[in-house]
């Protein structure tokens, strides 16, 4: 199972090499991937920002992806993660943290090229 950033998903909007090495997992039928609702709100953040048709890369989302809820141990987690992991990472925020709770509690990999989670312990980061 892997966990969908809003990182990678942006790369593979744009189609550059690293959303082509994105696209190698997103669009394998055969994975189960997910995309947490915190993700998708990111998602629209930037095709707001960036002019896109949101509504069609929702389409591509739901498709491609499980959109997962987040449940309020999550992010009770994610709180302590963000904590934990600000002691080495500067700038690790709440969604990023939110992300490592949900893949703690779904047993899952990331896919992502956030620098934050650079050398993590599971996770596939796009370079």
């Amino acid at each position: 199972m892997y966990l969908i950033d809003a990182y990678a998903w942006v790369e593979y909007f744009r189609g550059t090499q690293k959303g082509r090495k994105a696209a190698k997992l997103i669009d394998d039928p055969k994975l189960d991937l997910m995309t947490l609702e915190s993700t998708v709100a990111e998602l629209k953040g930037w095709a707001l920002r960036e002019s896109k048709p949101f509504d069609d890369l929702y389409l591509v989302v739901r498709r491609n992806s499980k959109i997962v809820h987040t449940s309020l141990e999550e992010w009770l987690r994610a709180a302590e993660l963000r904590i934990e992991v600000r002691r080495k990472v500067e700038g690790f925020g709440m969604l990023d943290a939110l992300l490592l709770a949900a893949k703690e509690r779904r047993d899952c990999k990331i896919l992502t090229g956030d620098p934050h989670f650079k050398k993590m312990a599971g996770v596939i980061f796009l370079e």
